[in-house]
């Protein structure tokens, strides 16, 4: 104790000294930075609505924390979660050439002696010191440990009201592009295309109507435009300048591929007459289509309540994973109580040549995805989400039970813990619709009542901050 009190004596006179004191790196600088086990004390609900807290931990050797030497900066990139306690944190620290450490007081105009036993106040950024083995120069480094300030799993529902005209669609299908959401859906003869200003989501127009009844099924987005087809061959490409306050048709013949399925950026999906999976054969042509390669059947395929995500792969650039999820004709595989999942990998020309659709099968029952009336799925940052409806026997989830989710690609599947359906929410069993927009807002539209409601979880909105420097 006797050298810490001469140390901080000594030191803080030094910082008074009108010479310049500083040193570079070859005479001091710190050298590693850890946080040690932190505290959180995280709020729950319990099912009859009472709150409660309980303590958990942070393991904080597994934070990354990033010292910027040049800049003289020490900060964590990825902020700790909002429940966590910064205010008693432990820190074990190294120096080069041994060097001292200190931090300037919070509350004297003193430095005290850097102890990996003694809990620091991060609250507030800090000011660290580390000195020569003399005492004659130091580095002062800028100190700063975020958290966030919400909890990133929270999720939160807003009602955006009842549209009269979705409450009475047979069926409706939902997608988005940068700027805007759209619904198909039928009343029962035709298809009509709706779309809405993203940051709207309440005033609606028909922007495409008297299209054939089927084609709501098809709605996909592709390269920022809708596109829909007939079941006859026939393809609708919905063009606009302005935010598709008007908007014009283009119909393309597509040979014998009568359904749309996905879009990888660069290509679209469908399926034939005879069932055979299908993709355009360049970016920029719909009337040549090439047959795909399966591993398994093509019986095997899905044939209705069909979608489809796409998601990046952060491990190849120019690369992604799409996935397929739907269920076979009624009566087909009735002993099957799972759905119809295929994927393949898309991209780059090392992937996708000779690339083949695989089937994902096998999986135990408590990791698989029920066949559900109108499955709708969603890419949610890195994930697949999946909503369905009425059950198909001999599969006994309860309708609109909530969201199952996939990490993996779409092999497995849990029922998501972090996202319920709004409370209040009153919909069909059998009509709904799921998309996500730009802003990774979730929008769920409501058969029979209309209702349409958006949701985000707390970390989808949240900038991804710079991880390298070269």
């Amino acid at each position: 104790m006797a050298l810490a009190a001469f140390l901080t004596i000594s030191f803080t006179a030094c910082l008074n000294d009108d010479d310049e004191k500083y040193a570079d790196y070859d005479d001091t600088a710190v050298t590693a930075f850890v946080l040690q086990q932190m505290n959180a004390f995280v709020h729950t609900t319990n099912s009859q609505g009472e709150d409660s807290v309980f303590k958990a931990y942070v393991d904080g050797t597994k934070v990354p924390i990033y010292i910027d030497q040049l800049n003289n900066k020490i900060y964590n990139v990825d902020s700790l979660p909002a429940s966590t306690d910064i205010e008693h944190v432990l820190v074990a620290l190294s120096t080069k050439n041994n060097c001292y450490a200190m931090w300037r007081s919070l509350t004297e105009d003193r430095l005290l002696y850097h102890s990996s036993e003694d809990s620091l106040d991060f609250s507030v950024p800090r000011e660290l010191y580390v000195f020569t083995t003399s005492g004659k120069y130091y580095r002062k480094y800028d100190v700063v440990i975020s958290k966030h300030k919400q909890e990133g799993d929270l999720f939160h529902w807003r009602g955006l009201g009842a549209n009269p005209t979705f409450a009475a669609l047979k069926g409706m299908r939902a997608a988005a592009n940068e700027q805007t959401l759209f619904v198909a859906g039928t009343d029962g003869s035709n298809t009509t295309l709706y779309s809405s200003p993203a940051n709207d989501g309440k005033t609606w127009q028909p922007i495409v109507t008297g299209l054939p009844q089927q084609a709501w099924q098809t709605l996909v987005v592709h390269q920022g435009k809708p596109h829909l087809a007939d079941g006859g061959g026939n393809l609708y490409v919905v063009e606009s300048n302005d935010n598709y306050a008007s908007a014009t048709m283009q119909t393309y013949s597509t040979g014998n591929v009568y359904r749309l399925l996905a879009s990888d950026v660069a290509h679209l999906y469908g399926m034939n007459a005879d069932g055979d999976l299908m993709r355009t054969a360049t970016a920029d042509s719909y009337q040549n289509w090439t047959t795909e390669t399966l591993d398994d059947d093509r019986s095997l395929l899905p044939t209705q309540h069909i979608s489809a995500t796409h998601i990046a792969l952060r491990t190849t650039d120019n690369s992604g994973r799409l996935v397929i999820v739907g269920n076979y004709n009624d009566g087909a595989f009735a002993s099957d109580s799972t759905a119809s999942i295929w994927s393949r990998l898309t991209g780059s020309a090392d992937l996708s040549a000779d690339n083949t659709w695989m089937r994902y099968t096998g999986q135990h029952a408590t990791y698989s995805l029920p066949r559900m009336f109108n499955l709708c799925t969603v890419a949610y940052g890195e994930d697949i989400l999946a909503l369905g409806g009425q059950p198909i026997a001999p599969a006994k989830t309860p309708a609109l039970k909530g969201f199952f989710r996939s990490i993996d690609g779409g092999i497995s599947w849990k029922q998501d813990t972090r996202i319920s359906l709004p409370q209040k929410m009153n919909s069909s069993k059998t009509v709904f619709a799921l998309t996500v927009d730009a802003n990774n807002y979730i929008w769920l539209f409501c058969g029979e009542s209309g209702e349409i409601w958006r949701g985000r979880l707390n970390r989808m909105a949240w900038t991804e901050h710079q991880k390298e420097f070269r």
